[in-house]
């Protein structure tokens, strides 16, 4: 029996945006041929960001912190995930400066197209709330 690759949340692409007047982007890309990898490995030497990917990953899936580096601090004003949901492209965005977002943006649209797409604000607490970034990630896999 083969494994259905349709469900899921699938991560493509994790993007850092940084403050205005810094003209630099950070990606990491997860994509072959614009398609999900079935796996990624996330490696490098100390010190070089895989620890932050993740956490900046989990951030965007609803997570309460976010890396708070001197680095990233001074670097990454924005964060976005694009992932795939039962093959629909979805773009998650959350704020990092100051506290964590209580918020999610979200667009039915891969990070690049996101412009033209229309936002959605969704709550990131309670996660039982039915207008929540969880209940979204969560509603397909039922």
């Amino acid at each position: 029996m083969s494994a259905d690759t349709t469900s899921g949340i699938r991560i493509r692409r994790l993007r850092l945006f940084t403050p205005p007047g810094v003209d630099r982007t950070y990606e990491v890309d997860f994509t072959v041929d614009d398609k999900w990898r079935p796996l990624s490995i996330i490696a490098g030497a100390s010190q070089t960001g895989k620890t932050s990917t993740i956490e900046y990953i989990l951030y965007c899936l609803g997570g309460s912190t976010f890396p708070e580096h001197e680095e990233m601090v001074q670097r990454v004003a924005a964060v976005a995930l694009e992932v795939e949901i039962d093959g629909a492209i979805h773009t998650i965005e959350r704020t990092t400066t100051g506290t964590a977002s209580k918020f999610a943006s979200v667009w039915t649209a891969p990070i690049d197209r996101r412009s033209s797409a229309t936002e959605t604000r969704l709550t990131i607490d309670p996660p039982s709330n039915p207008d929540s970034l969880s209940q979204f990630l969560l509603a397909p896999l039922e």
